[in-house]
């Protein structure tokens, strides 16, 4: 079993409110257009639709940066109102998310975790890189995992999912902070 190496997080280039991944083989990971409950004057981070049809969407402000704006955590079923919006108002991403990235030749996972009283949300994408089997395509999944106190109890994998969480590792802490 080879072992999760913690990495640093590229620095990740921003213009005209679109990201540039760093080349190589984590970049190109295809985009996908997923229903959010992102707002309109929001960049969507990460939508996910579960199996149950409810979505988990991780919302950015246009203004996100490292001295401003904020991340908003919403899960519920589209157009309707979300059964749960973390936090209720902006506040610094770097204060209340938590960063950490993942990696070996063939796989990268990226999580940004928070917490809401005894509750760890974490939400991840991992994303593997078929360079061993040409014939293969390149896998991403995805999905949001709930524990109570350290005790997994519940996780919703994404049947559809557009999932950025490194377009935000420069603004929030790193779990080695």
């Amino acid at each position: 079993m080879s072992a999760l190496i913690r990495v640093s997080v590229v620095s990740i280039v921003a213009f005209s409110g679109m990201y540039a991944f760093p080349s190589g083989v984590f970049a190109e990971i295809p985009e996908k257009t997923v229903a959010s409950l992102c707002a309109a004057d929001e960049n969507v981070i990460f939508a996910c639709m579960t199996r149950q049809e409810k979505n988990a969407s991780l919302c950015a402000s246009k203004n996100l940066s490292a001295n401003e704006g904020y991340l908003v955590y919403r899960f519920g079923r589209i157009g309707q109102k979300p059964e749960l919006v973390y936090p209720n108002a902006p506040v610094s991403p770097y204060k209340i998310f938590t960063y950490m990235a993942h990696s070996n030749k063939y796989w990268r996972g990226v999580e940004v975790d928070f917490n809401i009283s005894a509750h760890t949300y974490t939400l991840y994408n991992n994303y593997y890189d078929n360079e061993i089997h040409n014939d293969m395509p390149n896998i991403s999944e995805s999905g949001v995992i709930v524990r109570k106190h350290g005790k997994m109890i519940m996780q919703a994998e994404c049947v559809e999912a557009n999932a950025h969480l490194d377009k935000i590792g420069e603004f929030i802490k790193h779990d080695s902070e």
